[in-house]
């Protein structure tokens, strides 16, 4: 599992803004039974720090210098 680690590093991605409480929720319903929880952080979009939420990982998920991969994660009993 991606771990992020505060101050390093960089994700490409989509930074979603004026969701619905009901998108919201169906979001939190994909995520929550996996473990992950969500957290507010700030990231760099368009230049300027923008609060963002993120869904974290199970407190037990540890990071490793081991790169994350796809056929790992799926190797190792990931849920899906």
């Amino acid at each position: 599992v991606p771990v992020p680690v505060p101050g390093e590093g960089a994700a490409e991605g989509v930074l979603w803004s004026g969701l619905t409480p009901g998108q919201r929720a169906r979001l939190a319903r994909y995520e929550v039974p996996f473990g992950y929880w969500p957290d507010s952080v700030e990231v760099l979009a368009a230049a300027a720090m923008t609060p963002a939420t993120v869904y974290r990982p199970p407190a037990a998920t540890r990071a490793t210098a081991e790169p994350w991969t796809l056929a790992h994660w799926l190797a190792t009993g990931a849920p899906l």
